[in-house]
């Protein structure tokens, strides 16, 4: 689905739209993008991308993860207290940039977009990981319009409904107007990793009944899965390595060799 350049007003509060998720029993995205506001927290990013192209016009990309209360952290989400937002920023450098031209502070890419956002679309998903290691794709490829330079980042709503890990990837850049693409045919160039545990019982939206106690459970098998994974997971031998170990196989054979048949 692509949320398109017009949806910029929320229709659903952050209560809301969990309560929606719980309802249906179903992570799912919000239905309108929202603009950036100062109480979100920023949990990963801002991470910027720009080109340097000398035969087109270049584009400066910025993606954040946030969720909407104030005074979070990355490592402290809840489920059924925070929902994850995934934000885009765009602008590019066609045209002229009149308030560069008469000393703006904004820079090359200036205080003027010349394009609008509905120009700029980046592919992202949401992948998720349970308590028992298990994954699924609660978001799939979903398409976005970015926000601009003026008015700053737009997010995407999630409403998470399940304990465990998730990541935001962005996929690919679909489109940066008539200008040059970011990471152009490089795929899921940027990955951020969220877990989510279980709530206080004053977290909890009106409207939602849980069990908290086996949300806890389920988290401790999440950590400990996550626990055993890390342990007995070995780490990819490098190249290099492979190479410094076969030319050294290679030359104790040879001497060997050398030494046995002189």
């Amino acid at each position: 689905m692509v949320v398109e350049h017009s949806d910029l007003n929320p229709v659903e509060t952050m209560e809301e739209g969990l309560l929606k998720a719980y309802n249906e029993d179903k992570s799912q995205m919000g239905e309108h993008a929202i603009w950036e506001e100062d109480t979100f927290s920023v949990l990963k990013g801002p991470f910027a991308t720009n080109t340097d192209s000398f035969w087109n016009c270049d584009t400066y990309h910025m993606y954040s993860v946030a969720t909407t209360l104030p005074h979070q952290t990355a490592d402290n989400l809840k489920l059924w207290k925070n929902d994850i937002l995934v934000g885009f920023k765009s602008s590019d450098t066609i045209g002229w940039n009149w308030n560069e031209i008469i000393g703006g502070s904004g820079g090359w890419y200036g205080d003027m977009d010349w394009k609008y956002s509905s120009a700029h679309k980046i592919i992202f998903s949401i992948k998720h990981i349970d308590e028992k290691g298990r994954t699924s794709y609660p978001v799939y490829r979903q398409t976005f319009e970015g926000g601009t330079a003026n008015n700053g980042i737009r997010y995407l709503s999630f409403y998470p409904t399940k304990i465990g890990k998730y990541t935001v990837t962005i996929n690919r850049v679909k489109a940066a107007g008539d200008c040059d693409v970011p990471y152009e045919g490089r795929p899921n160039f940027l990955s951020y990793d969220l877990e989510f545990g279980p709530p206080d019982e004053e977290d909890i939206p009106d409207g939602i009944d849980i069990d908290i106690d086996a949300l806890a459970d389920n988290y401790a098998a999440f950590l400990a899965n996550q626990k055993f994974l890390k342990e007995n997971t070995s780490e990819p031998v490098q190249f290099a390595q492979l190479a410094g170990i076969a030319i050294g196989i290679t030359i104790v054979s040879y001497g060997l060799a050398a030494y046995l048949f002189k």
